[in-house]
């Protein structure tokens, strides 16, 4: 499986963009590709936010951030996606990982934008 990247440089999912459906909140998150996540409500009211919850557009204004990042965050990598309470701790590294599962964590972590303040 390969990984591409969308244009703010996260980590696109192979498949495709995601859409998930919230039915406690009613309303249908679904990534657009640039950073962005337009939110739709069963009422047709709709809304574009960035992953990290500004409001950009339309008549929907407020939209659950938790929701936002897992729509329009970043993907894992397939190597970093694994049960951790699994993997045996190494004893003789000040970390305590596998030097192939720390390795992969390094460069998924040192990867990921930067918050502007």
């Amino acid at each position: 499986m390969t990984e591409t990247t969308n244009k703010i440089g996260h980590n696109a999912h192979p498949r495709g963009l995601r859409r998930w459906r919230h039915p406690g909140m009613k309303q249908t998150f679904q990534e657009l590709g640039d950073g962005t996540v337009r939110v739709t409500a069963d009422d047709g009211r709709s809304g574009v936010f960035t992953v990290d919850g500004r409001y950009l557009s339309g008549d929907l204004t407020q939209a659950s951030k938790h929701m936002l990042v897992w729509t329009g965050g970043d993907w894992l990598p397939e190597a970093a996606n694994y049960r951790w309470t699994l993997i045996p701790v190494d004893v003789n590294r000040p970390s305590g990982w596998p030097a192939e599962q720390e390795k992969v964590i390094h460069f998924h972590l040192s990867e990921t934008p930067a918050k502007a303040d």
